[in-house]
């Protein structure tokens, strides 16, 4: 028989339930709540990811602007220069490919180097005090660490400025008016694009090579098997068509530009597989995790 404080402690618990949670409902809950907080966590760790991966791009397609709008700038001017009386000094002066060296060095030409391009003109005519400029843009290591950069730099000596950070490669092709005439040199009615192949200073090859009026992987295609020309790098070279003539600098009067960028930090959430046209050459794939843009432009003369 009960007495009477214990049937009253058992009206209570009838009335109102338990008074607490179980250690069950205890772990429960905290392992939901441990759930949630990880969820957020990742959560928050993926955008602060995406966001820091989408400010590289931003800041890798700055770079290319930028560096584009003033080698725009300067081409179109060494264009107009080619009518003022210095043919030796205006205009395109040197197509050749060169070694990317470190800041302090003469860079030199080496035909299995890269790309370069070298113009003259007046500053007079981008509004400026008049100053005859022979300006190069070339790769240099600013900073020693087998990364390339683009470089701005007074002929091809050792005084440079930087242009653009974190370039990979650049590529230039030329369109050129072989016979001063005014009109572009065609071929089944599109625009002849080539390049100094055997780097002796005078358009050799084209690029173009299905003919189809642009420069791009279809150009590769299946056709590039091996290194014909021995430069050490499979490329558009090995299967560019011969010009069947030679082309000096002072005739060109178009130029497709191509600068390949890379971020400054991988993305591990990111594999790269792409190949990329680039000039006269076959970038990639290089199947790492740092995203790149490839920005193409085409500059022509003033004076065309």
């Amino acid at each position: 028989m009960m007495s009477i404080p214990q049937l009253r402690r058992d009206s209570q618990s009838r009335r109102f339930g338990h008074a607490g949670f179980t250690l069950i409902e205890l772990m429960i809950g905290v392992a939901i709540s441990t759930i949630a907080v990880a969820a957020m966590y990742a959560l928050y760790e993926g955008i602060q990811k995406n966001s820091q991966a989408q400010a590289q791009v931003a800041v890798m397609q700055q770079n290319l602007r930028g560096s584009i709008i003033l080698m725009e700038r300067e081409m179109r001017a060494a264009g107009m220069s080619r009518q003022m009386p210095k043919p030796n000094t205006v205009g395109f002066l040197d197509v050749r490919r060169f070694n990317a060296t470190a800041p302090g060095t003469v860079a030199t030409p080496n035909p299995n180097g890269f790309p370069a391009l070298r113009v003259g003109f007046d500053s007079a005519l981008l509004g400026e005090p008049s100053e005859l400029l022979d300006i190069a843009y070339l790769l240099y290591d600013r900073e020693n660490t087998g990364r390339n950069d683009l470089a701005r730099g007074l002929d091809y000596g050792a005084g440079r400025e930087l242009l653009a950070e974190a370039i990979e490669a650049i590529g230039f092709a030329y369109a050129f008016d072989r016979n001063d005439n005014g009109r572009l040199e065609r071929q089944n009615g599109n625009i002849v694009w080539a390049v100094d192949a055997n780097n002796d200073g005078r358009l050799d090859t084209l690029l173009d090579v299905d003919n189809d009026g642009t420069i791009d992987i279809s150009d590769v295609g299946a056709t590039i098997a091996q290194d014909t020309n021995g430069d050490g790098v499979i490329d558009l070279r090995d299967i560019g068509g011969p010009l069947g003539f030679n082309v000096t600098a002072d005739r060109i009067r178009a130029v497709m530009v191509w600068v390949l960028a890379r971020t400054n930090r991988p993305d591990p959430k990111f594999i790269n597989t792409e190949a990329y046209v680039v000039g006269d050459r076959l970038i990639g794939p290089m199947n790492d995790n740092f995203r790149r843009r490839v920005y193409v432009e085409m500059i022509n003369s003033r004076n065309m």
